[in-house]
């Protein structure tokens, strides 16, 4: 989670809470892009989120949480996937579903 924050975000810790029955802390986020809270169980799990960016506000919030095992083939890479490599120094910004705006 920490390594997602942009340069320069801050979180400070605001209390704790229960959300679909499991304990997580409160964390109020702000960065010069916008702001928001997070609510963390202690192994990193975003329980429940809100924050706005750019004059746009969103939420999440868990209703139900199963921890298990889970099967390897969830994660392989799909059939047909290509990489794609970005220019040096492009904002990830600028290209739909890498992050940024």
């Amino acid at each position: 989670m920490l390594d997602a924050l942009p340069p320069g975000a801050r979180m400070t810790r605001a209390g704790s809470a229960t959300v679909a029955g499991l304990r997580c802390d409160n964390w109020r986020v702000t960065a010069r892009e916008g702001e928001g809270e997070i609510c963390l169980t202690a192994d990193g799990v975003a329980l429940r989120a809100s924050g706005t960016r750019d004059g746009k506000s969103g939420s999440l919030e868990a209703l139900q949480v199963t921890y298990g095992a889970q099967d390897p083939a969830r994660f392989q890479v799909p059939a047909g996937y290509q990489p794609v490599t970005l220019p040096q120094g492009l904002p990830p910004g600028l290209v739909p579903g890498l992050g940024g705006r």
